[in-house]
């Protein structure tokens, strides 16, 4: 059964914050393509410049969605974003989930790629399935993320996605990360542990904000198959010694402790159903 997505033109968008140039690149997907991290490397590769530093304006910031992003899977709700780090420090790498991988997917976006340095300090990039610009909001600027998130949403809607900077990648520092929202309800976002904010502060980017209503409109070629053999697979997730019971029943740092020192992993209590007696008045 052929699970890939059909060979459709999808789009690489290269954004220029030194020049607030957008431009929209076509990409056929098919089976020798690259995709994802592939994907992101050969972008970072082609729009970096040589022997530049980290946090110079000839670095680039590359996003890109994982393969089956956007489709009816288990799982598939990530996206990475790549740079080139300090002298050997080689490439940086960090995963993220949330809402904006999905809809980024589902406007047959490939990846972003972000070079150049905003001279405001304070980009913003939108994008719908009509549009991509950029946005001055001027006000985020002075908002802690909570705020920013907040002020976004209210005036983009509260099923906006948003990727964006704090305080501490402004004043890029070695400890700054990202934040990346998550759908209506708690937790609002997330600040994955590996970010590396400093790069998106040095170059300006406040937020990327994605406004799209489906989570599942990437191109497939047999949706109703793809759809069938997710459902096995959550199947055999949920049944898997690890990944449905060590990983939930323990998180993912202590397994991780526990595999690297070849220790067995202890016996996970599965839930049991708890039936509540209706009692008569």
């Amino acid at each position: 059964m052929n699970l890939e997505r059909t060979s459709v033109m999808e789009k690489i968008i290269v954004v220029d914050l030194s020049k607030k140039v957008i431009e929209e690149q076509a990409y056929e997907y098919s089976q020798n393509s690259d995709y994802g991290r592939g994907l992101a490397l050969e972008l970072l590769k082609k729009h970096t410049k040589p022997g530049c530093g980290k946090l110079d304006e000839g670095n680039a910031l590359v996003f890109s969605t994982g393969i089956l992003t956007g489709n009816q899977i288990p799982c598939a709700t990530r996206a990475l974003v790549m740079t080139k780090g300090e002298g050997k420090n080689g490439l940086l790498v960090s995963n993220f989930t949330g809402d904006v991988p999905q809809k980024l997917a589902s406007l047959h976006i490939a990846a972003i790629v972000i070079k150049g340095k905003a001279a405001d300090k304070n980009a913003v990039l939108y994008l719908d399935k009509d549009k991509i610009c950029f946005l001055d909001i001027p006000e985020l600027k002075e908002l802690n993320v909570s705020q920013k998130v907040e002020t976004i949403r209210e005036r983009f809607g509260k099923d906006s996605a948003i990727w964006g900077t704090g305080k501490a990648a402004e004043m890029m520092l070695p400890i700054a990360t990202y934040f990346v929202t998550y759908p209506e309800g708690t937790p609002r976002f997330s600040c994955p542990r590996n970010g590396f904010g400093d790069v998106a502060g040095s170059k300006g980017l406040s937020a990327i904000i994605v406004k799209e209503s489906n989570y599942f409109g990437a191109s497939c070629v047999n949706p109703k198959a793809l759809q069938q053999s997710g459902k096995k697979l959550a199947k055999m997730i949920v049944q898997d010694e690890i990944c449905g019971g060590a990983l939930p029943g323990l998180g993912s740092i202590t397994l991780l402790h526990l595999l690297k020192d070849k220790k067995e992993l202890p016996a996970i209590e599965k839930k049991q159903e708890i039936k509540l007696e209706q009692k008569s008045d």
